[in-house]
């Protein structure tokens, strides 16, 4: 964790870009005492990836590591990143669709709309329509 916080340390101070934050991990990464290793692969394993990386990816991960590979961290970060976008996309379309049904509900419900008709076409519960 305290190789973790000073990487973001470094990072928000310096505002470094991703790539001159990769070649600043190639450099330090060689100086890692194993136990800093460890503890960072497990932060990025758990926290980051939420324990969903598969046992080949936390290999090429503590390789990596071990080893200060630039290409292979590049990678990692890179598909992390394409990762977060797509979960932040999803989640967004999620909560705009919603937004937009809980809308569509409430001006159906203005106009007299039957409660269990209103959750029959826009998916919403009961509950939801109700609280409108």
């Amino acid at each position: 964790l305290d190789a973790f916080l000073s990487i973001d340390k470094l990072r928000l101070e310096k505002r470094l870009s991703p790539d001159e934050l990769v070649n600043w991990w190639a450099e330090q990464a060689p100086q890692l005492s194993d136990a800093d290793k460890n503890t960072l692969l497990n932060w990025i394993t758990h926290v980051i990836y939420k324990g969903k990386l598969s046992p080949k990816k936390i290999e090429t991960l503590k390789e990596s590591l071990k080893k200060g590979d630039i290409v292979t961290m590049k990678h990692g970060l890179a598909a992390w990143r394409d990762e977060m976008i797509a979960e932040a996309t999803l989640e967004a379309t999620i909560k705009t669709k919603h937004e937009d049904a809980l809308k569509f509900a409430n001006a159906l419900k203005v106009r007299g709309m039957d409660v269990n008709e209103i959750a029959e076409i826009t998916g919403l519960t009961i509950d939801e329509i109700i609280q409108l």
